[in-house]
């Protein structure tokens, strides 16, 4: 794959990861939204593969968190120019946690890294989450509120279990495109698609259970619950 189709999608990839958040609520593209990602980086350098994890953080970050220039030059008086610097330099650092995350698994050999994928995003969402006072802005498993027999298992493991799972889906959908041309790997990547598809499954089932625990016989039968909530009135676009 010539140099610019790699960083083409790269930034694809970022593009994907903006449309499934709010504003868009693509949520669906979540899904499929490292593909490109994962099939540009599976035969570069592990420099390039930081580069392209770079752009690809850097697009999604800097697409999802543009509020933040609004609401520093809106209610804090700060001047424009300066809220557009700290957006990039935020968006620059947000992106290398997708930087390391590519960069770690190119010294990954096949099949450990698919293996692999999802424990090194989850990890690196929550150190992002922690570290530096944190940001857990944008974590992936985020983008399924929409869905919710998918984020009820997040009663068990937060949004990172959430997250995991978006991401093996992504590797899965990856490795079966690279397996088309790769007839080895068939085998590894059959059982890598079943275990994904297990655990889709056993989610998608709790999550049904949970939901429908709401209409059972011990939550219809009372009296309803009277809930009040208050929007504040910060415009954040």
């Amino acid at each position: 794959m010539s140099n610019y189709k790699l960083y083409l999608a790269s930034l694809l990839s970022g593009i994907f990861l903006i449309s499934i958040f709010p504003g868009f609520n693509f949520e669906i593209l979540a899904w499929v939204s490292l593909v490109p990602l994962f099939i540009a980086t599976r035969r570069t350098s592990p420099l390039t593969s930081l580069k392209l994890g770079f752009i690809a953080g850097f697009v999604f970050y800097s697409g999802v968190i543009y509020w933040i220039v609004i609401a520093m030059t809106k209610y804090g008086g700060i001047p424009l120019p300066i809220g557009i610097a700290v957006l990039i330099l935020l968006s620059g650092y947000l992106a290398i946690y997708v930087s390391i995350f590519t960069y770690l698994l190119s010294l990954t050999s096949y099949p450990l890294k698919y293996i692999l994928a999802p424990f090194l995003w989850v990890s690196l969402e929550l150190i992002r989450s922690h570290f530096l006072t944190g940001f857990p802005w944008a974590s992936l498993g985020y983008s399924q509120f929409k869905i919710l027999p998918i984020i009820q298992a997040a009663d068990i493991t937060g949004v990172y279990g959430v997250s995991f799972i978006i991401v093996m889906v992504n590797t899965a959908t990856a490795s079966f495109i690279e397996s088309i041309y790769e007839k080895d790997r068939r085998r590894f990547v059959t059982r890598y698609i079943l275990v994904t598809a297990f655990l889709i499954i056993t989610s998608s089932a709790y999550g049904f259970w949970k939901l429908s625990l709401f209409n059972s016989p011990l939550t219809t039968h009372h009296s309803p619950l009277k809930i009040a909530l208050i929007q504040g009135n910060i415009e954040q676009n």
